[in-house]
């Protein structure tokens, strides 16, 4: 299936900005940094939403828990913005790579996610996806540590 994707995927390596980027000794460390640093972000502002809402911050009032949640979404715009230009740098690799198969299908998953949670905010439902948001997020961390080493 990856084969239908390779001219899209050469296009996309072979992007000018790219090109320019490749040449500096510090663009990609600083890059990849900064995406390591957005997603630190969102996890933490994420984990103190989910926790509040579940009632499980040892005494944090609810209140504390939705002022995170704008710093998650901005923060996922980070990890959006940074991810999508290191996948470009080498998209045909990167593509083929089972391990970022997996983190793609489970940021799917965790949009999808994150989807019902907000449809369902003030039921049963919620907290089963606040639980699941927590174990979807670890995921996509662990397979991105993973993508390197397949």
């Amino acid at each position: 299936m990856i084969s239908v994707f390779e001219p899209v995927l050469s296009a996309v390596e072979a992007w000018s900005v790219l090109r320019l980027v490749r040449t500096s000794p510090v663009f990609y460390p600083l890059a990849n940094a900064a995406h390591i640093l957005a997603l630190a972000t969102m996890f933490g502002a994420l984990a103190v939403h989910h926790l509040a809402r579940l009632r499980m911050g040892n005494g944090m009032p609810a209140v504390i828990g939705e002022t995170t949640l704008p710093l998650a979404r901005v923060a996922f715009a980070g990890v959006a913005l940074t991810g999508l230009l290191l996948f470009a740098m080498r998209a045909g690799h990167y593509a083929s790579n089972p391990a970022m198969q997996i983190k793609i299908t489970l940021i799917f998953l965790a949009g999808v996610n994150a989807w019902i949670y907000h449809k369902t905010r003030r039921s049963k439902i919620a907290r089963i996806t606040a639980l699941l948001s927590l174990a979807l997020w670890t995921l996509v961390l662990l397979a991105g540590r993973w993508i390197g080493f397949v």
